[in-house]
């Protein structure tokens, strides 16, 4: 099963980092391609053969990236990452899995993180639901910030709304749901 990750970035000081967590993956080589779409002013991207920048030539909001992202992918199964979500070892394979059970919305786990007390009250308060620690099963919605997609329930629903200012995975994936497929976490 071939995939798609789409990586929302502006700028992202750490987007070294992930794609390098990215390409440990145990199930790498099931990744067709990685599009990374918005800016890289810092110059931390290596593009090769299978890594792309989709430089959108001014910053965009993460929901546009993600639609520009979408329309641009190759495969049936699209995966969503944040530009500062670092995966685990195991991230793509544990939504290979998923997906090869049958799903095809499937959200994935959150470890909390922040470098100060604000940052970390923020991700706490938001990404509860979904700690690592949460056990499997349906959803009302996930986030997009580790979400995989098939993208006939793309074509069923649409693309994300980019006229909301917060919220955009929540409508999206409530959408899906709304349509007949269930997220699962």
């Amino acid at each position: 099963m071939q995939v798609t990750i789409i990586i929302p970035s502006l700028n992202s000081p750490i987007i070294d980092q992930v794609l390098l967590k990215v390409q440990q993956q145990s199930a790498w080589d099931n990744v067709g391609e990685l599009l990374i779409v918005g800016k890289d002013n810092l110059g931390l991207l290596q593009e090769n053969e299978r890594i792309k920048l989709i430089d959108t030539d001014q910053p965009v909001s993460a929901p546009k990236a993600r639609n520009i992202g979408i329309q641009a992918a190759s495969h049936d199964l699209l995966l969503f990452l944040d530009s500062d979500c670092l995966p685990e070892p195991t991230w793509l394979e544990e939504h290979l899995k998923a997906h090869t059970a049958g799903y095809q919305v499937v959200g994935g786990g959150v470890l909390p993180e922040g470098e100060n007390y604000w940052r970390l009250s923020y991700n706490l308060t938001l990404f509860h639901e979904f700690y690592t620690t949460a056990p499997p099963g349906p959803r009302q919605y996930l986030p997009t910030l580790n979400l995989s997609v098939q993208r006939q329930v793309i074509e069923t629903v649409g693309l994300l709304n980019e006229a909301l200012a917060r919220g955009q995975d929540i409508e999206w994936t409530a959408r899906m749901k709304g349509a007949g497929y269930m997220p699962y976490f």
